[in-house]
């Protein structure tokens, strides 16, 4: 556990099944506290959440689904501008935005934050390029570990797709004015120029003339993985994949974009990566530990995996009859 204080802001919608290893992993590598909007929850997302906050010293969650007057922003947006305002944020020293299915992945030493502070020293941001994984011929929601099941990913090359090379950022809450999807935004000084920062990638090298002011991916130039990067799961299982579909994409709703293409692109398998697995034990041991200690949460999250598989099964069968090709055209990619 680092000394630094740092903090675990995210927002969320029907993520039940998997939100105890995501919330135990990034407890284990050393965040002190995970700051959690949810919205519009159908699966008990929101009742994890409440209990968690309750019962534990790690969680604390807020409702996100009621806009405030004269608000505009999407949920995701909304969440992070509400973050600004939350005393454990404000009171920070680093500040991880990360959604369900982000993992800071720390190479460095023993894969704690500590290991990552003594590898590139102190830092205003850290960028980490997406590491993207794939279902791994998974096809059903069994309720396993997304550590354990999915343990397939790109190369690390440059891909063809621009998409693949987003990045998520690990970050100094001095001099923060807002929080992007993938990285912070400074104060004008900074912005413009007049005062440099500290801002490297996943390797430790100085990126800050490409990200001063705007950008929310990596290139050739700036890619760097050799002490962390983020495991971005964006399909999990194939069914997974279609309740995420219903569900409609984090920022917008956007059921279309959550199209077969979008499977396509991020079902990456190309090579084993197992690096994140040395932390299962204890991410396990952490889960055990909540669902016995916390009253009503292995209900909750039963009740919410019971309700992710009712879903996918029923979707599978709207697909063979209304549309029995791309049913089809997902199984054969997801194997």
């Amino acid at each position: 556990m680092t000394d630094r204080n740092c903090i675990l802001v995210a927002t969320v919608k029907d993520e039940g099944p998997y939100l105890l290893e995501w919330l135990a992993y990034h407890k284990v590598i050393g965040f002190q506290k995970a700051i959690v909007f949810h919205n519009d929850c159908t699966d008990y997302t929101d009742q994890i959440l409440r209990v968690m906050h309750r019962f534990t010293d790690f969680v604390r969650q807020f409702d996100n689904t009621v806009k405030q007057k004269g608000q505009r922003l999407d949920p995701q947006r909304r969440a992070y501008q509400r973050a600004l305002t939350v005393k454990d944020v404000q009171h920070a020293d680093y500040v991880l935005v990360a959604d369900a299915d982000e993992f800071m992945t720390i190479k460095a030493g023993a894969g704690h934050l500590d290991d990552l502070f003594d590898a590139v020293g102190e830092m205003d941001v850290f960028t980490m390029t997406w590491r993207m994984f794939g279902n791994n011929g998974v096809q059903n929601i069994t309720g396993d570990m997304v550590t354990e099941q999915f343990q397939t990913a790109r190369l690390d090359n440059w891909p063809k797709a621009f998409r693949l090379w987003g990045a998520k950022s690990f970050f100094r809450m001095k001099d923060v004015k807002k929080f992007g999807v993938h990285r912070p935004y400074h104060i004008p000084e900074i912005r413009e120029g007049e005062h440099d920062i500290k801002w490297i990638n996943g390797s430790g090298e100085d990126i800050l003339s490409a990200l001063r002011n705007r950008g929310w991916r990596v290139n050739r130039k700036t890619h760097g993985a050799k002490f962390a990067e983020m495991n971005h799961y964006a399909v999990r299982s194939a069914d997974a994949f279609l309740v995420k579909q219903q569900r409609g994409s984090a920022n917008a709703g956007d059921r279309v974009r959550l199209d077969l293409d979008y499977f396509d692109l991020y079902n990456c398998n190309d090579v084993v990566e197992d690096g994140i697995t040395r932390h299962i034990p204890a991410i396990k041991a952490q889960v055990q530990d909540w669902l016995n200690t916390v009253p009503g949460l292995a209900q909750v999250q039963a009740e919410s995996l019971k309700i992710h598989q009712t879903i996918a099964a029923q979707r599978r069968a709207d697909m063979a009859k209304e549309d029995p090709a791309a049913l089809e055209r997902l199984d054969i990619m997801a194997k």
